[in-house]
């Protein structure tokens, strides 16, 4: 079933989201073709729309146009489902290594920016307050920030609230472990920012 996602001018994550975008979208016309593996039935080249990571298309509605007159965008708007996020084998080196080190630069530079609306909406005792997306989202931004993986300290973990989000949960087992290109791809990169906002949004203290 296909999620509508979208991040307006004035959300939290729409700047760190934006830049993802915006390098990721132009580096195909840079750098075009590049193709993905054969079971992604996707294959990028100079003059592609739609598609813009497995798992995950973009609605266009001049977004393109508009970075290259630099003019001002207001507005993205992804659809994803539930389809594999697929691996980086396949894609060339240079384009697996700038997808991998993109996610974790947004993902990481948008935690950060959540991280005090976090503690004034929950309170400072992660381990007990926490909700579970927060607590996986944590430990995500961690291992993005620590060459790329999972640095899960002993007791790290919460023991009362689980470190869970989608299908995917994260254990002591995982130190240690590639996060971005590994344990997340770059639409669930996306994917989980748009759930950590919307909790954010909704939630009153």
């Amino acid at each position: 079933m296909e999620k509508i996602i979208e991040f307006n001018k004035n959300d939290l994550f729409f700047e760190p989201v934006l830049c993802f975008y915006a390098t990721w979208i132009a580096f195909p016309f840079l750098y075009a073709p590049q193709a993905y593996p054969a079971d992604a039935n996707i294959v990028i080249r100079g003059g592609w729309r739609g598609k813009i990571i497995p798992r995950l298309k973009y609605e266009d509605k001049n977004i393109y146009k508009n970075l290259r007159n630099l003019k001002p965008v207001t507005k993205m708007k992804f659809f994803t489902d539930n389809t594999p996020a697929v691996d980086s084998s396949g894609k060339s080196l240079n384009d697996a290594y700038l997808i991998e080190f993109l996610a974790q630069q947004m993902f990481g530079h948008a935690f950060e920016i959540a991280t005090h609306l976090i503690k004034q909406k929950f309170g400072s005792n992660r381990k007990k307050e926490w909700p579970a997306t927060i607590q996986f989202a944590y430990h995500i931004r961690n291992g993005c920030y620590h060459g790329n993986k999972f640095n899960i300290l002993k007791n790290s973990l919460s023991e009362s609230i689980s470190t869970e989000w989608e299908n995917k949960s994260i254990q002591y087992s995982d130190n240690g472990k590639k996060v971005s290109q590994g344990f997340m791809w770059p639409a669930d990169f996306i994917c989980l920012l748009y759930d950590l906002q919307n909790i954010l949004k909704k939630t009153r203290r």
